[in-house]
């Protein structure tokens, strides 16, 4: 909420949550943090709204995969059961967009 409602510029969401904003574009993706929660296969990436500009994100994005990329970043997710893996943010808007069609196809046809 405080993401979309201005009171932030940018917030780390799972994207379960975020989906439909991405589809409708009340928010835009930064980059994956792509980090997959053991079995689960959560992902979380890091959005922001619509108004910033490309150059903007693409610099926040170099930034926090040189920061993921640390031996003390990768040390400390690992220790979380972890890992760090990224993407261009075409892929990752992709990435949404996919798993949100089979996740709402799987939700209409009743499977668990």
């Amino acid at each position: 909420n405080a993401l979309l409602g201005g009171q932030v510029d940018a917030a780390v969401l799972p994207l379960a949550l975020i989906a439909a904003w991405i589809d409708n574009g009340a928010l835009q993706e930064i980059t994956p943090l792509g980090l997959p929660l053991g079995e689960s296969g959560g992902w979380f990436g890091l959005l922001a709204s619509p108004d910033w500009s490309p150059t903007a994100l693409d610099h926040l994005a170099r930034a926090i995969g040189a920061g993921l990329t640390t031996e003390a970043s990768k040390s400390f997710l690992e220790k979380l059961g972890l890992s760090v893996a990224t993407e261009a943010r075409d892929r990752f808007r992709a990435r949404i967009v996919r798993e949100r069609g089979e996740y709402l196809g799987e939700k209409k046809s009743g499977a668990p």
